[in-house]
């Protein structure tokens, strides 16, 4: 669960993949909560994010190995080239340059049909076999490896994956995290 509270403000989610459903953990009302481009792995897309088109509900069969926490999409995704384009969000969570189709795709990864060669990783995928999925998430370790986040380019806007790793463990007004 993704959780926010206490009239948090002005907060822009471009291009993210939410693993967890989101919660208001209460206090005053949100103001300025903007997301474009996310993804959400639930049936609806959340109320908080229903009023942007380009926001995508997603069931696991968008991903190369939802029950492995892998989120790149998968190769027949309907989030390809679903998005709209967002000027800040030049690269995806791999530092693959979107657009790399026709349009951005919706969700952290921008889907390529092959390992990009600068060092970055990408969502590119093919075959379904749990060698071949666990052979994609080492390439794709080595390849995060080859470009650590502080050789990135610096200015540009990064993509995150949100899985919650915690859960609510406070009682009301309390926070968990």
């Amino acid at each position: 669960m993704v959780r926010y509270e206490d009239g948090i403000e002005n907060l822009t989610f471009q291009n993210v993949t939410f693993a967890d459903p989101l919660k208001d953990g209460g206090g005053a009302d949100p103001v300025g909560l903007l997301f474009e481009n996310a993804l959400f792995v639930a049936a609806t897309v959340p109320a908080e994010a229903a009023a942007e088109p380009s926001n995508m509900a997603a069931d696991a069969s968008f991903f190369v190995e939802r029950a492995a926490n892998d989120f790149h999409l998968a190769p027949d995704a309907p989030a390809i080239d679903a998005g709209k384009a967002i000027s800040e969000v030049d690269t995806d969570r791999d530092g693959v340059t979107r657009p790399s189709g026709s349009a951005y795709d919706v969700g952290a990864y921008e889907w390529t049909d092959s390992p990009p060669t600068s060092g970055a990783g990408g969502g590119g995928t093919t075959g379904t076999t749990t060698q071949e999925a666990a052979t994609r998430r080492a390439t794709r370790a080595a390849w995060a490896a080859a470009r650590p986040r502080e050789a990135r380019p610096p200015g540009r806007t990064m993509q995150a994956v949100v899985v919650a790793t915690r859960r609510e463990a406070a009682g009301p007004g309390g926070c968990c995290c």
